[in-house]
């Protein structure tokens, strides 16, 4: 489905981002993944390759940085001409971000991550979009996005701003035969999962039993493309069963 499409993957190093970059892979898209950890990258980079990707690029990039961002923008614009698919799944978030604890610094970086980064890089990147008329962007919100959780404030408030940017930007760009797509995952088996276990012990049975795999969520993300041009899938919620509470990023 995705032969000749580049797709620009944050955070698609690990996780769920590398997940739906290997998803991407199997449908035959050239790859411009993104994220700090050069090494990962390479080794993501790898297992699209033999997924069958068609090119692979990697940038090292601090997403905090706006500058950084803009130069992400440019030079994906100048290796590929267009991104074709975009997609926003980096995020930060650290234990305490509520009103009574927590590092505004950490609320500042989580915002420049979570929201202004996704915010910037559709700035630059959908116009070519509009252009050819046709694109996707798919933001990778939470449940979080949909429902605030007590002492995840910031993290909160940042998954909120996305949905509504995603909301505005698929009004906007709807006309223009561009998918805008928000995906809310509830818990997922990723490294916070693994780091919750290590912390705790008990928790191991639950999350093994219950939690989704980062391969559900990037099955999720295909249905932009398994659905015909005029259909959106505009916000998607996909929950662990039965859910766990209390839910984390």
């Amino acid at each position: 489905m995705l032969k000749g499409k580049w797709c620009l993957v944050t955070g698609g190093n690990r996780g769920i981002g590398q997940a739906i970059a290997l998803a991407f892979a199997k449908e035959g898209a050239s790859l411009i993944l993104v994220a700090r950890d050069e090494a990962a990258l390479a080794g993501a980079a790898q297992a699209c390759t033999a997924a069958g990707a068609g090119e692979v690029a990697t940038h090292t990039v601090d997403l905090a940085d706006p500058i950084a961002v803009d130069g992400l923008a440019r030079d994906a614009l100048a290796r590929c001409g267009t991104v074709d698919v975009l997609v926003n799944n980096a995020a930060y978030s650290v234990r305490a971000n509520s009103p009574l604890e927590g590092d505004p610094d950490e609320f500042d970086k989580m915002i420049a991550i979570n929201l202004a980064a996704p915010m910037r890089l559709t700035r630059l990147l959908a116009p070519k979009m509009v252009e050819q008329q046709d694109g996707v962007i798919i933001n990778m919100s939470s449940v979080y996005g949909q429902q605030p959780s007590a002492g995840w404030g910031a993290y909160s408030a940042t998954k909120h701003g996305l949905k509504g940017w995603s909301h505005s930007c698929a009004a906007t760009l709807r006309p223009h035969n561009v998918k805008v797509m928000c995906v809310h995952p509830g818990c997922v088996y990723t490294d916070t999962a693994r780091k919750k276990v290590e912390e705790d012990p008990k928790l191991e049975e639950v999350v093994k039993t219950h939690l989704m795999s980062p391969e559900d969520v990037a099955e999720t993300c295909m249905l932009a493309f398994r659905t015909s041009s005029r259909c959106c899938p505009l916000d998607v919620t996909v929950l662990e069963t039965p859910p766990v509470q209390p839910h984390y990023p």
